[in-house]
């Protein structure tokens, strides 16, 4: 009788005790430090399956091709990824900001690059759970600009070498008077 009353209380004192507390009590991506990967999650409650559910918007991401390679940074909006384009002084947005560049930056010279940026999992302090973060190829880095053009990589963008002034092309001469 002793034994089973033991049970009985340490079964049901145990489940008390020692259930999982419900998970996705908040939309923030705010438990892991760095990039939510995408702006969705699954979330399981008391051992049930909730539906996805969505991000806050504003909460800064990555979206991933269909591949699985990385395609772009940018913020949640109703509960999509969306790649937010340069501030009207050509300033990049937060998301590029040096807090979130973790990732020790890579040079890729002879195969082109499909994206000028990259993402990592890492812990950025021990104390912290592993976080998304992102990193760079450096410049002169090649990378595939579209069309079968070949670009270069600068800021984590490929961009048009065109762009840029030839100022090493030959010897500089004087002007004539």
């Amino acid at each position: 009788m002793k034994g089973t009353s033991f049970y009985v209380l340490f079964c049901f004192f145990g489940a008390i005790i020692c259930d999982d507390p419900p998970r996705c009590t908040s939309d923030a991506y705010d438990n892991y430090p760095g990039f939510a990967p995408g702006c969705t999650r699954n979330c399981t409650n008391n051992y049930e399956v909730e539906p996805a559910r969505r991000y806050n918007d504003g909460v800064f991401c990555f979206a991933s091709n269909p591949d699985g390679s990385f395609k772009h940074l940018g913020a949640c909006y109703e509960g999509v990824c969306q790649e937010e384009p340069r501030g009207p002084n050509g300033q990049l947005p937060n998301q590029w900001a040096d807090e979130y560049h973790m990732c020790a930056s890579n040079t890729s010279l002879n195969t082109p690059v499909t994206n000028c940026a990259f993402i990592c999992k890492m812990k950025r302090e021990q104390h912290l759970p592993e976080g998304y973060f992102f990193g760079i190829f450096k410049h002169p880095s090649k990378c595939e600009l579209g069309n079968g053009k070949i670009g270069v990589c600068a800021s984590g963008h490929c961009t048009d070498p065109e762009l840029y002034p030839k100022i090493d092309d030959g010897e500089l001469k004087p002007s004539s008077k």
